[in-house]
């Protein structure tokens, strides 16, 4: 069931946007999540916007008796799966028909849905108006009628101060921790499951600081941090990452580069053995019977590339979209961090991509630094397992294509990424864009029209 939400979702996605969620290219030989799609405003013309609403009632008109059953609500993933469809038909309609649309169908979903967490927190900041008279009554309501018996509770007070601190109501978030703290936090016994506890904690690092108590503070969220379930790591690894730049702990303006790279190894030391998980194509060795057999096949295949997105959300967080801290004075100081953080990440290619954009910027950038970083790229995109998506590919041919001294790594990267994807139009185009300087137009087009590709 699972596939076909996806499916549909895509659809949707496609039929809007005329391509495929980023998110989903991105996790192309992995697991695919669709909570992480995102659905910024588009500009439709009316027929547009019809056809997509109607795919989507389609959408949902094909998996609305899965929806519906309650049975098999009951399996952890199934339930999963119904409530990530529901969010993202959610969120389809606020893209299409605005948010008043949206809150009908919204409680539609609660009803059919009512442990979702997600959903109950969606209700709750559309009833928030961006005027001055703020209103919180939802938030309220779902503390008060949350069952005691699902977890959940901490997620709903995290959110409810977090939305007060986004509005400048300090006086409010100082309320309600306090609250909190007297009538939900206990410290013997913080929460009945991981979720709850992670939850809990942050709140108590945020009474903590509320207090002027930052000590106490980092403490609670570096508990937070141990305990956090797999699912929700996360999410508490921005936050930690988060209260390290804002309350300068750990983490000050002074703190050397071997300091910010034992922060990325302490979050991966909770984070490496669960992070490298089988693509979809290797998913044939779990069915492999005989336990031999299957660590033999497992062995002869290339070890999986850890995911490396963890590290890029704490770097953007703490240095923004380059993923530099602004303190690298040098080029050697530069080349040293870029060398270090890849040696923790070795196929991390979207920090390799970032560093290449951030020198090209540069003025004072040389030939050599330039060489060097894109061989960090290439190296990167080479080696990484599964292969890096075609989108991946593109832009990296597009940078090295720019540097004429670089032709030569070009003209071999092209070959790779054309042997790798030898459908891709963009690539074939790429790659004759760069032939163009050497002459050998004709042997690129000859080549792409044997593959079923026409180029201008």
């Amino acid at each position: 069931m699972s596939d076909r939400c996806i499916f549909w979702i895509c659809c949707v996605y496609f039929l809007i946007y005329k391509k495929l969620p980023d998110v989903m290219v991105n996790q192309f030989e992995r697991q695919k999540e669709i909570s992480m799609i995102e659905w910024p405003s588009v500009q439709l013309t009316a027929e547009e916007q019809q056809q997509a609403i109607k795919l989507m009632e389609l959408a949902f008109a094909s998996v609305s008796s899965f929806i519906i059953d309650t049975e098999s609500s009951k399996e952890k993933s199934t339930l999963k799966s119904k409530q990530l469809f529901a969010l993202c038909h959610i969120r389809v309609v606020v893209t299409l028909e605005g948010l008043e649309c949206s809150k009908n169908l919204l409680e539609k979903y609660i009803n059919l849905l009512p442990s979702c967490l997600q959903l109950v927190l969606i209700r709750a900041r559309l009833q928030n108006p961006d005027s001055g008279k703020l209103k919180f009554s939802e938030f309220e309501e779902a503390i008060t009628c949350w069952p005691k018996e699902v977890p959940g509770v901490q997620c709903i007070w995290n959110q409810y101060a977090e939305i007060a601190l986004n509005v400048k109501r300090l006086d409010l978030s100082k309320e309600l921790m306090l609250r909190w703290f007297d009538s939900v936090w206990t410290p013997q016994n913080g929460a009945s499951n991981d979720m709850d506890e992670m939850f809990g904690l942050l709140n108590l690092s945020l009474y903590r600081m509320l207090l002027n108590d930052p000590n106490e503070a980092c403490a609670a969220i570096d508990r937070a941090l141990k305990v956090a379930p797999p699912d929700y790591y996360d999410h508490c690894v921005k936050e930690h990452a988060l209260f390290l730049f804002t309350t300068g702990l750990k983490f000050k303006e002074d703190a050397s580069l071997e300091d910010i790279l034992k922060s990325l190894k302490g979050y991966l030391a909770y984070f490496w053995i669960d992070s490298v998980s089988q693509p979809i194509s290797r998913k044939f060795i779990e069915k492999i019977k005989k336990p031999r057999i299957q660590q033999l096949v497992g062995n002869i295949l290339c070890p999986i590339s850890p995911d490396s997105s963890l590290i890029n959300t704490v770097l953007n967080i703490w240095f923004g979209p380059f993923l530099l801290p602004e303190k690298l004075s040098s080029k050697d100081e530069l080349v040293d961090f870029v060398e270090a953080v890849m040696e923790i990440s070795p196929c991390n290619y979207q920090f390799a991509m970032s560093v290449c954009k951030f020198l090209k910027e540069r003025s004072d950038s040389t030939a050599n630094i330039l060489y060097w970083a894109n061989v960090v790229l290439v190296n990167a995109i080479f080696s990484a397992i599964p292969t890096a998506p075609e989108c991946i590919w593109v832009e990296a041919g597009t940078i090295l294509g720019d540097l004429m001294f670089n032709k030569d790594m070009s003209v071999k990267f092209h070959e790779r990424a054309i042997s790798v994807y030898p459908f891709s139009a963009k690539l074939w185009r790429s790659y004759l864009n760069l032939s163009r300087t050497a002459g050998n137009i004709n042997g690129v087009t000859e080549d792409a029209r044997e593959r079923g590709i026409i180029l201008d």
